[in-house]
């Protein structure tokens, strides 16, 4: 039977989210969320992706949103279903990603009466999104159906206002569920959302004038964002007038920007675990962007800085824990381009941009060890390729040794909860938009996910899974735990043992297993579909790699510090 009350309201509602620019929605299988799943695929402007595991489709969805830079939406049936997608909700949250959640739920008569499938949805999110409301249930009014339409509008536009973030629309639908897909009106008004992002920008006091009086030297740190070109172009114009060096983590994707790499320092990781740090890169002022960068010890060095350290962010979270620094909530174009304002005179002799090209300068070689594997890839992947990193020890790998030097690609991960959960799915987001596609994950993180390798499959996503299998969590070898033998493999180490040909057997993905350089530069070719590359590494080995690393740090600096003293 059809509905045709319930088709002008999820007609009025599609035509919200649409207005106000969605395009990809990601859609998990559901009776009760059936009159919008039917609507959002007969609609020629809507993209569906069908997800049905709904933890794999909200990171799915996060994936999508980060690369393509707009809100994606998702759509559920009631029920637990809903609470599968908080992980992915949450790091929503904290990374600043526009999600528009839609779950389907209950007539507000079978809610809290032990109706089947029903749970408490209303708030489910709590202070995990930006906003949250329940709709009213169609009931054939034109003013019910223009609820449902500006609603979707608010949803979309306050997803993506600075900061972007999840927002969650609980829909309620009442049986018959299914809509009249022939049934089009001609009178849907037409919604303009001109949300207000202008920042009035706080006054640059003395203090700071003062931090740029002449020979000052300053660093800006820039963590995980979307720069745009005029902000790239700014930063490039204070960096070459106060000479300023720009500290680029990973995920800024700054690293690998051509006008930017005379100034861009990126070994930092490297040199501020000597100690000496401290007192020879010592600076006057420190202006942040973004998220916080992934280096702790770039964090401790802020720390324990004297420099005046200032963060520029639109948003009015205060997004720094070393509890140190000066907040502007301003855009960072205003912000630079009052920066520029300022009377300054570069010192030409910035150490920060010294220590960095000393430590480019002669790394030692190996065959085949993990942290040469992941230096060969910074240089030998395609041009142009999409990355997505997993937390634990690749992401950090990837801060160590994607340096400036390798081919040009934008680097991405999932840093706002640090969460080693959903990576492969918002990988697979990713590279449904984008080809070459790649993901560097973990063996640990990569199991906690395989689900999301179905839509891969189904859809022949182009992916190389690179997986760096220690068998187990090898990041707790760094930690204090470390260095406790007793149950350390127990409850750290944590060795699985599991055959990862089996996993691509049973999804019926390409799987290969590679022990040299000539066979990982052969399997990084871009592809058509996806495909799973092992790389079996040893934990104990790549401890022992890290020191001798630092070590060697150790001695550049102890030569550099040596020739500044003649």
């Amino acid at each position: 039977m059809k509905n045709p009350i319930l088709t002008t309201y999820v007609e009025s509602f599609t035509n919200g989210l649409i207005q106000a620019g969605l395009t990809d929605i990601v859609v998990s299988p559901g009776s009760r969320s059936t009159p919008l799943a039917y609507w959002f695929a007969e609609h020629p402007k809507l993209k569906i992706h069908i997800q049905v595991d709904e933890r794999s489709a909200g990171f799915f969805a996060l994936g999508l949103a980060k690369t393509k830079g707009r809100a994606v939406a998702l759509l559920c049936t009631s029920g637990t279903a809903a609470a599968n997608y908080f992980p992915a909700i949450v790091e929503a949250n904290i990374s600043r990603v526009p999600l528009v959640v839609l779950t389907a739920d209950r007539p507000h008569e079978l809610r809290d009466v032990g109706a089947p499938q029903s749970i408490q949805q209303v708030n489910l999110f709590g202070n995990h999104v930006k906003w949250a409301t329940d709709l009213p249930i169609a009931d054939g009014r034109e003013e019910t159906n223009n609820i449902a339409l500006f609603t979707a509008s608010r949803a979309m536009n306050t997803s993506q206002v600075s900061p972007a973030g999840a927002v969650h629309v609980n829909i309620p639908f009442r049986e018959p569920l299914i809509p009249d897909l022939e049934y089009v009106t001609n009178n849907i008004p037409i919604v303009r959302d001109f949300a207000d992002t202008s920042i009035q920008l706080t006054s640059l006091d003395q203090s700071l004038q003062e931090a740029l009086e002449d020979n000052s030297k300053g660093i800006f740190v820039c963590g995980e964002k979307n720069y745009s070109d005029a902000e790239i172009e700014l930063l490039l114009a204070c960096a070459e007038k106060f000479h300023f060096a720009i500290v680029a983590d990973p995920l800024s994707n700054l690293r690998f920007v051509k006008c930017l790499k005379p100034y861009i320092v990126d070994r930092y990781d490297w040199f501020l675990r000597d100690g000496r740090s401290l007192e020879h890169l010592q600076v006057d002022c420190i202006i942040r962007f973004g998220a916080m960068p992934v280096s702790k010890v770039l964090t401790q060095f802020i720390q324990k800085s004297t420099a005046m350290y200032i963060t520029v962010d639109e948003g009015q979270e205060y997004r720094d824990p070393t509890l140190s620094t000066s907040f502007v909530h301003a855009s960072m174009e205003s912000f630079l381009k009052e920066l520029l304002k300022l009377e300054g005179k570069a010192n030409e002799s910035n150490p920060w941009l010294i220590w960095n090209e000393v430590i480019h300068s002669d790394i030692p070689n190996e065959e085949w060890s993990e942290r040469k594997i992941y230096t060969f890839l910074n240089e030998t992947l395609p041009n142009a390729s999409h990355v997505f990193v997993g937390n634990s020890m690749p992401i950090r790998e990837v801060d160590l040794f994607f340096s400036k030097n390798g081919s040009e690609k934008l680097v991405f991960a999932n840093r706002g909860a640090n969460g080693i959960d959903g990576v492969v799915s918002s990988a697979v987001g990713m590279a449904t938009c984008v080809n070459p596609s790649y993901l560097l994950i973990g063996d640990l993180s990569f199991y906690h996910d395989m689900n999301g390798l179905l839509y891969a499959k189904q859809q022949q996503t182009p992916l190389t899974i690179i997986v760096i299998n220690n068998d187990g969590g090898g990041i707790f070898s760094y930690l204090p735990q470390g260095k406790m033998e007793q149950h350390y493999e127990t409850l750290f180490g944590t060795p699985t043992g599991i055959k990862f040909k089996h996993t691509a057997a049973m999804y019926g993905i390409p799987y290969v297993k590679v022990e040299n350089y000539q066979e990982l530069e052969k399997e990084i070719v871009p592809i058509d579909g996806p495909k799973i590359v092992e790389i079996v590494v040893d934990r104990e080995n790549h401890v022992a790699q890290h020191r001798e690393l630092w070590k060697y740090v150790s001695r550049e600096i102890d030569y550099l510090l040596s020739d500044d003293e003649c």
